[in-house]
């Protein structure tokens, strides 16, 4: 008998985006580079055009930004196809006009001729701040005092290392600009707001936020804040206002979160409070990657920290390490 011959897998065959070299054209041979018509006056792409047809002129810049802000070309085509289409800001260099289209969350800037790319970027979620009444603000300044005067009075403390090496300006987590504001908005939304929404009404918490912002050294940014709605105000401000750069390492940041919580436990040990006391303490590590101080010693110091904090507190230590992007 003949043995069984098994049937030939089809193989798959996928082709990588195309990207088109840019080359100067006259203005008048600009407008008749797209043979299924010009983008129209009074609106966008012809709809009857196939989206992956249209023309667009891409330069260095142009894809560059693509590749950090997670947009594809075919984004873009969709964007000026299925977009509002509006007048941008002139070019400063030539004062000639630029347009606009905006499709989702997807901001795509073209020249004159609506075919050459200049630029492009995602809308972010805009998160409202909380209107903080007289009374509210009030509050918070004695809650302020109670954690310098009687820190036994609280129920937590929670310190946040929260990366903002340079890696953090990709943008890829949907709603957000980049990863820096997907962390600072995940904060507000994720770990204030849906705490505060389920604490009863007229109840004092008194809970103390610390928050580090990696760099290449840890940048102190909120130093025991309670954990109210001014301190989500405080964090929405913050999204916006963070930069991002350079190296991201975990063991200067890291060092001064230690040397925080021991400061606070040697505030309670003089208090002479005793350990069943003590409130409890969270260590939260939110970051986008591996650490710019990544060789082998590096590493050692790291788990060191972690290691020797867990010794000092035991039960009362929870550590949490979150990946964002």
């Amino acid at each position: 008998s003949q043995d069984h011959i098994p049937p030939k897998k089809k193989k798959r065959v996928t082709f990588p985006e195309v990207e088109f070299e840019i080359r100067t054209f006259e203005r008048d041979e600009i407008t008749t580079l797209d043979t299924y018509g010009p983008i129209l006056n009074s609106g966008n792409a012809d709809y009857n055009c196939p989206t992956e047809q249209i023309t667009l002129l891409s330069e260095q810049h142009g894809r560059a930004r693509r590749k950090l802000r997670d947009i594809s070309k075919h984004d873009l085509r969709t964007t000026m196809k299925y977009g509002k289409k509006t007048r941008a800001h002139d070019c400063p260099r030539t004062g000639r006009p630029r347009y606009k289209f905006q499709f989702a969350n997807v901001v795509y800037i073209t020249d004159e001729t609506c075919r050459r790319e200049i630029t492009c970027y995602k809308d972010p979620v805009d998160i409202q701040k909380c209107p903080v009444t007289e009374p509210m603000q009030r509050e918070h300044g004695e809650l302020r005092k109670i954690l310098r005067e009687e820190p036994h009075l609280c129920v937590s403390n929670a310190h946040i290392i929260i990366d903002q090496s340079g890696s953090m300006k990709t943008s890829d987590v949907n709603g957000f600009r980049n990863r820096s504001q997907a962390a600072y908005g995940s904060l507000a939304l994720d770990f204030i707001s849906e705490q505060l929404h389920g604490r009863p009404r007229n109840e004092r918490v008194v809970e103390s936020v610390t928050m580090i912002e990696m760099k290449e050294i840890g940048e102190l940014f909120l130093e025991k804040e309670p954990l109210d709605w001014v301190l989500f105000n405080k964090i929405i401000d913050r999204q916006k206002q963070a930069i991002p750069k350079s190296h991201g390492n975990y063991y200067e940041s890291l060092c001064l979160a230690k040397q925080l919580m021991l400061a606070e436990i040697q505030l309670l040990r003089r208090a002479e409070i005793d350990f069943e006391e003590f409130p409890n303490f969270m260590l939260l590590f939110l970051s986008d990657g591996k650490p710019s101080d990544n060789d082998p010693l590096d590493s050692v110091a790291q788990h060191q920290i972690i290691t020797e904090l867990s010794e000092t507190l035991g039960s009362k230590l929870t550590f949490y390490a979150m990946g964002v992007g």
